[in-house]
């Protein structure tokens, strides 16, 4: 999905006919108290998730979301086979999202 988005940006980036693009890029500062305050719900939902995983997990974690490298160079960094990190990172995204949707159920119940 975030390849898909980064695509669909990049063509209307190169498409000059008009400032349209513009329009559909999100708003990088919330400056409404509610966003603020979901924002900080959510980022302290997604720590408390990724605090739940293993410690070589949260490496990877940190690895691909904090510092940003990609498959290739967590690999390297890692002494793995770059398929083997990014199968590990589907599963550890999919660990997340049963933690998230766990956190989900407990708070609608």
């Amino acid at each position: 999905a975030l390849r898909y988005f980064q695509r669909a940006l990049s063509r209307l980036a190169r498409d000059r006919r008009s400032n349209a693009v513009l329009t559909l890029l999100p708003d990088p500062s919330p400056h409404d108290p509610e966003r603020m305050a979901e924002s900080a719900q959510e980022s302290g939902m997604i720590r408390e998730a990724v605090s739940q995983l293993p410690e070589v997990d949260q490496l990877f974690v940190r690895l691909f979301f904090v510092e940003g490298l990609n498959a290739t160079e967590v690999a390297r960094t890692m002494g793995k086979g770059t398929s083997a990190v990014r199968m590990r990172k589907m599963r550890i995204l999919e660990r997340l999202r049963e933690i998230l949707e766990g956190h989900e159920g407990e708070d609608n119940p």
